[in-house]
């Protein structure tokens, strides 16, 4: 039986179907009751396969059995199946082959001409799953492309708010499970990206969010597992420690920055420098005419020999 881990709806599949004591019997007269639900074409996409046909198909029947048990009952089995979940993922980057690649690079594709940057390629193998992260960071959306053996390739926008919820809308059809109150999830079936991207733009809370950025969108997403499986296991969760948890972890990224080329010293202001002696007086002092104050009418400039003219005169007589 698959589980939907209720934050991201990357799926897993436990080791053993677990059964409650007094677990519902769904027989063939209830499915057979329950109408195989149409899928409308899509003109830029492949049509539904049989798989994702049946995986309707048993979402319907799985909402069915909820409508019929006790809230208390429904919820022992989902503990018991979250169990068998591992507490915690690693996203380790790979650059893995997908099994459905055309899938895989045509979601790529339309969501980088939505505005989406690349995050890179990673592998969840506890899970089983190959995951392509890619972020807006305008509007503050991680878009995960992530692909598993029982849900084939998936889409899922996520937002978190700085109050420790958050939200995800999925482009395929409800698989009946339960969402956290804290973190729901909104399946709108398989609709294209940009479809799925105008109904979270216009349907999301209107609320602070926090910001996404390549740096941090893995290390988010493992957290958003772990607080998800904490909440499917029945445990506490405190909107308050998600919060915290994932401030931290931007507060991280932004302390790591890329170190800045310090600037060039300003060279010191030049003091002007002493006059250098050259051999070659310069004339500082005033003419001695004018030192003495003799009038301009007084002076009589010597001739070439340093004399007067009248001094000249004379001496010729």
């Amino acid at each position: 039986m698959e589980l939907i881990t209720g934050i991201t709806g990357a799926a897993a599949q436990p080791e053993e179907e677990v059964r409650p004591e007094l677990e519902p019997r769904v027989d063939s007269e209830i499915t057979q009751s329950i109408p195989e639900p149409e899928m409308e074409a899509v003109d830029n996409g492949p049509p539904p396969s049989l798989e994702e046909r049946s995986y309707s198909l048993v979402g319907r029947a799985l909402r069915f059995v909820m409508k019929t048990v006790t809230p208390n009952a429904w919820q022992n089995v989902v503990q018991k199946m979250a169990a068998q979940l591992p507490a915690k993922i690693d996203l380790v980057p790979t650059e893995q082959e997908w099994t459905h690649e055309l899938r895989h690079r045509q979601l790529v594709e339309e969501l980088i001409d939505q505005g989406f940057t690349d995050a890179g390629m990673y592998r969840a193998e506890v899970m089983r799953a190959n995951l392509h992260l890619l972020v807006n960071e305008t509007y503050d959306i991680r878009a995960v492309v992530y692909e598993h053996e029982h849900s084939g390739v998936v889409l899922d926008l996520v937002t978190l708010f700085g109050d420790g919820t958050g939200i995800t809308y999925v482009n395929r059809e409800d698989p009946g499970y339960e969402s956290s109150p804290l973190h729901p999830n909104v399946y709108l079936g398989n609709v294209q990206v940009f479809e799925l991207l105008d109904k979270c733009l216009r349907d999301r809370p209107k609320k602070a969010r926090l910001p996404e950025n390549p740096a941090t969108a893995a290390r988010l997403m493992e957290l958003e597992y772990e607080f998800g499986t904490r909440r499917l296991r029945g445990q506490s969760v405190n909107p308050i420690e998600i919060a915290d948890a994932y401030l931290d972890v931007i507060e991280k990224a932004d302390a790591v920055k890329v170190p800045e080329v310090p600037e060039p010293e300003p060279e010191p202001a030049k003091t002007s420098e002493p006059v250098k002696w050259t051999g070659r007086p310069h004339a500082v002092l005033p003419p001695l005419h004018e030192a003495i104050g003799l009038a301009a009418a007084e002076h009589k400039p010597a001739n070439g020999n340093g004399q007067s003219k009248a001094a000249s005169a004379n001496s010729s007589k």
